[in-house]
């Protein structure tokens, strides 16, 4: 797995995770960051941070981290 992107939503926003709250079950939990994977196969999907953490083996502080400073202009 492949981290491509990470964001911190303001507010929070409801979004389906691939692994933990698969279809056909509605988004009803609201989360404040999402993150987008890529397999090893290609194939992408957005999930949250517990499950983020868990796939690529890093800590979910430094997951947050890297999200709060995505949003940020760089100088």
């Amino acid at each position: 797995m492949r981290l491509m992107a990470a964001e911190r939503l303001e507010p929070k926003k409801a979004f389906r995770c691939v692994e933990c709250n698969p279809p056909p079950l509605p988004a009803r939990v609201y989360r404040r960051y999402r993150f987008s994977l890529e397999s090893d196969r290609g194939e992408k999907g957005e999930y949250c941070l517990p499950c983020a953490s868990r796939l690529l083996g890093r800590s979910q502080g430094e997951l947050r981290r890297a999200a709060d400073s995505a949003g940020k202009p760089q100088k």
